[in-house]
């Protein structure tokens, strides 16, 4: 049974240099979880104040991930900062220019993540896919 006040997390960035698609695809995710009873947290690190002005407006849930703080140590870091969450799932939508560089990084968050709940990568094609570089 999932606690009541148990949240599913997306994890994505969105700034004026890689767009605002993945801001758009979460907030549409975390609509139809919504509607289906689940307690919604937006996880962003990479984001301009225009993205984090959308979030608020809506009167979404937002937590914004310090720069310093590594993709890989970000499983900690929502544990640690942010207690208070208990997290359900993750849903990682991290296919950006900025993770592209670090596969390892990613590889490693989602290992971490996967140790205490689930986790869902939505990934890219071609040169801008994870997936297949990822450790298993």
């Amino acid at each position: 049974m999932i606690p009541d006040d148990a949240c599913v997390v997306l994890r994505y960035d969105a700034d004026n240099t890689i767009g605002y698609g993945h801001l758009s695809r979460c907030r549409s995710l975390g609509y139809y979880l919504k509607k289906r009873g689940r307690r919604v947290v937006h996880v962003l690190r990479h984001a301009d104040q225009a993205a984090l002005d959308v979030l608020s407006d809506a009167g979404e849930q937002c937590v914004h991930v310090p720069d310093d703080v590594p993709l890989a140590d970000e499983a900690a870091y929502l544990i640690e900062v942010e207690g208070s969450l208990r997290i359900e799932a993750v849903v990682l939508d991290v296919s950006t220019s900025y993770n592209l560089d670090d596969v390892d990084s990613v590889s490693d968050c989602v290992a971490s993540l996967g140790r205490f709940c689930k986790v869902c990568l939505i990934d890219s094609v071609r040169d801008q896919a994870l997936a297949p570089y990822l450790k298993s």
